[in-house]
């Protein structure tokens, strides 16, 4: 459940991945191969094997995932968008202790402040 926390904080304004580079390329390596996956489709069909969507839900179908996939990668790889901000606690003045970070440190994603 963290993990997906985490994840959902990747979303809001000021956190972004540690690498927006990486995450970077492999969004338009999605947005390219998307297309051709649905394509896909009429090469089977010329094969003769029966795809069980047609042209139009094929079309829509990853028109779709390429709109989702990225509005998500564009919102976790820059820190200038996205969800408001977690409000930050109240610390009374002359409290000394330890600030709940935002940050996650994960294998796979990491958000920076």
């Amino acid at each position: 459940m963290t993990k997906l926390l985490a994840l959902f904080d990747l979303f809001r304004k000021g956190a972004m991945v540690s690498d927006p580079k990486l995450w970077k390329r492999r969004q338009i390596t999605a947005t390219v191969l998307l297309p051709v996956f649905g394509s896909l489709a009429a090469v089977l069909r010329a094969f003769g094997v029966e795809v069980p969507l047609d042209d139009t839900q094929i079309t829509q179908l990853v028109t779709g995932l390429v709109v989702l996939l990225n509005l998500m990668l564009t919102l976790t790889t820059t820190d200038k968008i996205g969800l408001p901000a977690k409000p930050k606690p109240d610390v009374p003045v002359g409290d000394v202790g330890v600030s709940h970070d935002a940050g996650f440190d994960a294998d796979i994603f990491k958000v920076r402040n």
